[in-house]
């Protein structure tokens, strides 16, 4: 009986822990150059953080949905993280340009940030961070009905940020 509630005790905490995690200090540089840390961005209120590439379909898929929730939820500051090589940076300056995303755009070629956030190649990834530096949500992949949860998400975490 002990037994049981030893594990029980140990199950119980590990969900708590496994319920948020902290989201690492990190700095975003910009397309244009400039660099943005997390701790100001925090300070404006939550983020999203969406990991793409120019030669990911599902990524070119999933950036208009997200550009859109910036569009309707100006509260969350929204940034698309390029993951491509240093050799095709002109490629997302024009993507970017082409599609008019309404979100800012980042540049992580040597993959620093992605490597922060355990993503490597595996795109799309986001993650949306509350204003008190906890990942509240992750996603891998995306498939057209994902966006549901992702709004799901936002507006709880908006939500709580208003408290």
């Amino acid at each position: 009986m002990i037994k049981k509630i030893m594990f029980i005790m140990i199950l119980v905490s590990a969900l708590s822990i496994l319920s948020a995690q902290a989201a690492p200090s990190f700095m975003i540089e910009l397309l244009d150059g400039t660099s943005l840390k997390s701790e100001d961005l925090l300070a404006e209120g939550p983020i999203f953080l969406d990991f793409w590439a120019t030669w990911c379909q599902p990524c070119l898929r999933s950036m208009p949905k997200w550009s859109d929730f910036a569009e309707k939820y100006p509260d969350m500051q929204f940034y698309g993280i390029s993951i491509d090589k240093p050799r095709d940076k002109t490629k997302v300056v024009n993507q970017v340009k082409s599609a008019k995303y309404a979100f800012q755009v980042g540049f992580d070629p040597n993959k620093e940030l992605a490597g922060l956030f355990n993503v490597g190649d595996a795109v799309p990834q986001l993650f949306i961070i509350s204003q008190t530096g906890e990942i509240v949500f992750e996603k891998k992949g995306f498939t057209t009905g994902d966006e549901v949860k992702v709004e799901e998400a936002i507006n709880k975490v908006l939500k709580e940020s208003d408290k």
